[in-house]
């Protein structure tokens, strides 16, 4: 059922355009170190910790979830540290599912592999973050070989659809005319088009929110930049809004042309493609989940 009052949605927004428009970056004040740096977080820790066992499926069909579980052993308490469940990349390790210990030490964690016509083979480790003087530590990695559909993977999703044309109609709209994001004048720009790979990042990451009780642009490794490229998008120019509980394409468009920054990101030239990300997730915080990433390719 849908919350009667599902508090006061945020809407953060990151945006990385071209050098020329550089002045229009928004700073990544929270992003932290990259989950690559392990071995610094374990130096931190005085007392050693170990993954014991951990599993994950040899092989799951594309845009099925990989079911992975570990259990953590240390000195200290195993309940309630944190875990993650993280993929190889071309530039080191990203988090892509996260939860926490039990009493004994055991965690379960779930990924949603993307939808593909092709089949590939991704390597997966488990993380533990440092909790006290509990090190940090990362497992060996295990391949998984996620089973390409042989055919195009659908998006938007058919229940999303109706809302994904919506949003889009709204932004161009917007577009379409000058206008003032705070302080800053824009002139009236040309349409974006919708971008199946800018899609499927957006999508994947607005169920990611709800399912997993966040509201984030980074994540526990998960950049934009990143699932847009392990989409298969190649960029000169990225930006991404986010949105949670408005309901309608209408209110929720019209909330981010009233916040400058996001506004900008609307009205920013560099753009030329954008991916629409909608999800209902039962049960949420929010209960709904709106995600614009746009994109020029390189």
């Amino acid at each position: 059922m849908r919350p009667t009052a599902p508090g006061r949605p945020r809407l953060p927004v990151h945006v990385r355009p071209l050098a020329l428009l550089a002045g229009l970056a928004l700073g990544l004040t929270s992003l932290g170190l990259p989950a690559a740096a392990g071995a610094a977080s374990a130096r931190a820790g005085t007392t050693p910790t170990r993954i014991s066992s951990w599993s994950a499926p040899a092989s799951v069909d594309a845009g099925a979830p990989v079911q992975a579980s570990a259990t953590v052993a240390s000195a200290g308490s195993d309940a309630g540290r944190r875990v993650g469940l993280q993929r190889r990349t071309s530039t080191g390790w990203t988090t892509v599912s996260t939860s926490t210990t039990d009493s004994r030490g055991r965690v379960r964690l779930t990924w949603r592999t993307s939808a593909s016509t092709s089949t590939s083979t991704v390597q997966l480790r488990v993380s533990v973050s440092r909790s006290g003087t509990e090190r940090a530590v990362a497992s060996s990695a295990r391949s998984v070989e996620v089973v390409g559909s042989g055919v195009d993977p659908t998006y938007p999703a058919p229940e999303a659809a109706a809302y994904v044309d919506q949003t889009l109609d709204l932004v161009n709209a917007a577009r379409a005319q000058s206008r003032r994001c705070g302080t800053t004048s824009h002139s009236a720009l040309g349409p974006l088009s919708l971008e199946p790979r800018l899609g499927r990042a957006a999508e994947g990451w607005a169920t990611a929110m709800g399912e997993q009780d966040f509201f984030e642009h980074v994540w526990d490794g998960s950049t934009p930049d990143r699932r847009i490229e392990a989409e298969g998008y190649r960029w000169s120019a990225w930006g991404e809004n986010i949105a949670a509980g408005y309901g309608t394409p209408a209110a929720t468009v019209a909330a981010w042309l009233k916040s400058p920054g996001h506004c900008r990101a609307i009205m920013n030239g560099a753009y030329t493609q954008v991916g629409v990300g909608y999800a209902v997730v039962d049960g949420s915080r929010y209960h709904d989940y709106w995600v614009l990433d746009f994109g020029h390719p390189r």
